[in-house]
């Protein structure tokens, strides 16, 4: 497996889900983190429902990339 993937993270901002694209399409070990740096959910998925969190900047770390996402 190659390191430093593309990794896309939309939409952004977003209101209920963020869906993850990676440039294999393999399913991502996501991790959710507030800024904090608290670990707030981890899926193995392609999609996180954010809708639950309150507005605000959090940071997702797709197979150990960091992306910025907002919740409004």
């Amino acid at each position: 497996q190659s390191q430093n993937k593309e990794v896309m993270v939309y939409p952004n901002p977003t209101k209920d889900f963020v869906y993850i694209k990676t440039e294999d399409n393999n399913l991502s070990n996501v991790k959710l983190y507030n800024l904090a740096g608290t670990l707030l959910k981890e899926v193995q998925s392609n999609m996180v429902d954010v809708s639950s969190l309150s507005k605000g900047i959090y940071l997702i770390d797709v197979n150990g990339i960091k992306t910025k996402i907002v919740k409004e």
